[in-house]
């Protein structure tokens, strides 16, 4: 049995690379929230240097496949999720979401891969342990020193349970497998402290689902571990564990029992999920055999939303309704068939009687690790949280290291100095690994240009953004908002630019257009494409031929089908209705938007303000004074200081946005 460290004098100074390697993404992964895309490259990058290790090192000793269910149906997964970019919409962000699920299964194979495994799995647990237990600390330190929500760096307070649960089950059970021997005296209480900081950051966020999922898992390697460890380890982990969450209760002055409470009327409970995995449904229904393609739920959901969902929208809160919904029934039945055959695993180690104690014991607590986050991703997103994903896949391979000999399932050894010289054989497997290593910094170096020339354009640098938008598509042509903001770019100098000859507006006016149409090719979903097609079509009303209202109606119809809670496109399309006289349309557009739950922000302000001046226009002072309130809302939790008076505003005078000015002395931010 290798334990959570090395035993005193044990190949310490052996195999640190990987070790090294793999925490190091899992740091950079910890800080992507789906939104840093230089973070997820970098964490990609490092994973395939250690993939580059662990091949270049195996010409001649060579690699061990193993014939296992698991690594079958995990591997028939991962290719599945490949083959569905075949037939996705927008495929450029289906690659993206392909290496974003494939982190569990690269990482799998890499250390199953790996040589020496002995050796670089204690580095490996002991730094997944330090950085989860780091995040801890710092939950901690939010709750008692800051007086902010519980949830480290991410975004999600329930991202942040699952990736605590996945390793404090684990820490528990390496506790108890080590419990009694004398060399893992010191260890013992590292373990133990680290177990109950992590249990009590787990409770603190008030996760129902969190807290089920951590509970199953506890009895797991409690009723496990009841018959095989000294009682008093059982006894001590036990006590941790209701310290912990007694005392976290405490911390929220009984908000916790509160809140599990609520789970006697689970209707109520999961009210909020209920909406979108309804909604969910319906979209499962329009493709329930081959899924609308990886990463499309975010970008096709709005078409479906329900007026009530408060929630982002970026998830379905069930990963296995999401990747049944974006990968059809084939993905869904391969996850399953992976999950059950772990369960099928793990069932004839259990039953196996020439096993020591200890190995099941360490056995059932990567186990429950492993089953804790895909009982609490039935309710959560857990395989799209980046951290939690490459720690699963490596504590899925130690278990299937583990288990797949006491199942006495075998291996094809595959030596490539059978058939290849070692320059060749690593000749090619460098260029293997470049391969994604180019695709992730084409697209790093893309957002890079792009972020520049956004910058550029906002300091009225505009030739420096034409170029930086420009570099940007070179770098990564795929990716449609480039396009867009390229072609916004040139709206905005046609309205801007003093001196422009006809032949240049023209010019300026067709790069733009055809900007939009490659952006609508590469990705047809995106309600963005269409008002800034809109503006560009209003703004240019001699360039763009005949029927020029009647395409200025189209795109920004087109944004408002595509997601209706773009309040932005409802103003412009309220706005443009509202400056032909035809009000009454431009009052019922605007107000079929209102049915909808949005976040309080200054950008909602001109929507907001368009309405209240139509309905006052109406005789609805009421209605109007009531959405003027909403407006003061969310400007002043944007941080404005002052807010102008309706008539300053626009809402009684002529301005049709009603848009307070960032820079009126009267409209100063903080």
């Amino acid at each position: 049995m290798t334990m959570l460290f090395p035993a005193p004098g044990r190949g310490r100074s052996a195999a640190w690379l990987p070790p090294l390697l793999f925490a190091s993404s899992a740091a950079a992964a910890v800080f992507f929230q789906g939104f840093e895309v230089g973070l997820f490259c970098i964490s990609l990058t490092l994973l395939f240097g250690w993939l580059l290790w662990t091949i270049w090192r195996g010409h001649g000793a060579g690699f061990n496949i193993p014939r296992s269910a698991p690594a079958l149906f995990l591997t028939l997964f991962w290719l599945w999720l490949g083959i569905t970019l075949l037939w996705t919409p927008v495929i450029y962000v289906s690659v993206f979401d392909f290496w974003w699920l494939g982190a569990l299964p690269l990482v799998f194979w890499i250390y199953t891969l790996a040589p020496d495994k002995d050796r670089i799995w204690p580095g490996i647990a002991g730094l997944a342990l330090m950085l989860v237990v780091a995040l801890a600390l710092t939950a901690i330190f939010q709750f008692w020193i800051l007086h902010q929500s519980p949830r480290s760096v991410f975004l999600n307070i329930n991202s942040h349970a699952g990736v605590l649960n996945i390793v404090a089950l684990p820490a528990a059970g390496y506790f108890l497998a080590g419990y009694g021997y004398d060399r893992y005296k010191k260890v013992l209480p590292v373990l133990a402290t680290a177990f109950f900081l992590l249990v009590y950051a787990v409770a603190l966020t008030r996760g129902r689902g969190a807290m089920i999922s951590l509970l199953t898992g506890l009895a797991m390697i409690v009723a496990v571990a009841a018959r095989r460890t000294p009682k008093k380890a059982t006894v001590i982990l036990l006590i941790l564990a209701t310290v912990a969450i007694g005392l976290a209760n405490v911390s929220w002055q009984g908000q916790l029992a509160e809140r599990i409470g609520t789970l006697s009327s689970p209707m109520t409970a999961g009210s909020d999920r209920f909406i979108i995995w309804r909604q969910a449904w319906e979209m499962i229904q329009a493709s329930p055999w081959l899924g609308t393609g990886l990463g499309t739920f975010s970008l096709i959901y709005p078409q479906y939303r329900d007026p009530k969902d408060t929630t982002a929208g970026f998830f379905v809160h069930s990963d296995y309704l999401q990747l049944w919904l974006e990968t059809g029934l084939p993905g869904l039945l391969l996850l399953a068939a992976l999950l059950l055959s772990v369960l099928w695993l793990y069932v004839i180690v259990l039953r196996r009687a020439d096993i020591s104690a200890a190995s099941k014991i360490e056995m059932t607590g990567l186990f429950s690790g492993l089953f804790a986050v895909a009982l609490h991703s039935s309710v959560d997103f857990n395989f799209y949280v980046l951290v939690t994903t490459i720690i699963g896949g490596v504590m899925l391979g130690r278990f299937h290291e583990l288990a797949a000999p006491v199942a006495g399932i075998g291996h094809w050894h595959i030596r490539p100095a059978a058939w290849m010289g070692a320059r060749a054989y690593r000749t090619i497997a460098f260029l293997l690994v470049m391969f994604p290593l180019v695709y992730f910094g084409s697209i790093s170096l893309s957002i890079y240009e792009t972020d520049k020339g956004l910058e550029e354009a906002k300091q009225g640098r505009l030739e420096e953004a034409d170029r930086s938008f420009a570099r940007a598509h070179r770098i990564y042509p795929y990716a449609d908002n480039i396009l867009i903001s390229h072609a916004d770019l040139y709206r905005h100098i046609l309205r801007v630019a003093p001196g422009l000859t006809t032949e240049k507006k023209s010019e300026l006016f067709a790069q733009a257009s055809s900007m939009l149409v490659e952006a609508e090719r590469l990705n047809p979903l995106r309600p963005l494409n269409f008002l800034v097609r809109g503006r560009l079509y209003q703004e240019n009303p001699t360039l763009i031929g005949e029927n020029g209202a009647e395409k200025i109606g189209d795109a920004y119809r087109q944004a408002l089908k595509l997601n209706p809670r773009f309040y932005h496109a409802r103003a412009a399309y309220g706005a443009f209705l509202a400056t032909a006289g035809r009000t009454r349309e431009a009052r019922q557009i605007l107000e079929e938007g209102l049915r909808y739950q949005y976040i309080e922000h200054e950008e909602i302000a001109p929507y907001y303000a368009l309405t209240a001046k139509l309905r006052l226009q109406a005789g609805d002072k009421e209605g109007a004074a009531q959405l003027w309130k909403r407006m003061e809302g969310a400007l002043e939790s944007s941080g404005w200081r002052r807010i102008p008076l309706p008539e300053k505003a626009g809402l009684l005078g002529a301005e049709a946005s009603g848009v307070p000015s960032g820079n009126a002395p009267a409209e100063k931010r903080r």
